[in-house]
């Protein structure tokens, strides 16, 4: 039996998700692969060479949205999960504390940390060979996070009053 991307690819609009524009720019990157490829992508349906050409791409729009937006994408799903547990500090939340922001807009009291609050999250300095090889295509420079980007690792939590420190 294959192994189907369905699942892993299967990302519903909701309410929340149309102030995420890191879900929206995977949704319209895996809403331009066939159906067939799609859904399949590591099955033995997908010739090797197709498989291949697609994950280059993946990853050349992958590195833009890390620097610009996160490494990981959150949806509804995530923010409703971890709404439970609030309050929460995020530790490695990156520049732009991304999930913070949506956390933080769907009610979470959340405090975000990073150990470099102004290049957190980065996947390095400068132009790499992919953003090189990539179609130029107009970002903005990240979002512009609402939430304040503490200085600080998991250090912090040893603290004992942590919405003071940073």
């Amino acid at each position: 039996k294959h192994l189907s991307t369905k699942k892993a690819c299967t990302m519903t609009k909701t309410n929340h998700d149309k102030h995420n524009p890191l879900w929206r720019e995977q949704r319209q990157f895996l809403d331009g692969l066939p159906e067939q490829v799609r859904d399949n992508l590591f099955s033995s349906d997908i010739e090797a060479d197709v498989r291949a050409e697609i994950w280059d791409k993946q990853a050349m729009l992958g590195e833009t949205l890390i620097n610009e937006y996160a490494w990981a994408t959150p949806d509804d799903r995530a923010v409703n999960i971890i709404k439970q547990f609030s309050p929460i500090i995020e530790i490695g939340c990156g520049r732009n504390a991304y999930w913070a922001n949506l956390l933080q807009e769907a009610g979470v009291d959340v405090i975000a940390y990073d150990v470099s609050p102004a290049n957190g999250g980065q996947v390095g300095e400068g132009e790499t060979q992919m953003q090189t090889q990539r179609p130029k295509k107009k970002y903005k420079k990240g979002v512009r996070s609402r939430v304040q980007v503490r200085q600080g690792g998991p250090e912090v939590l040893r603290g004992k009053n942590i919405r003071k420190s940073g």
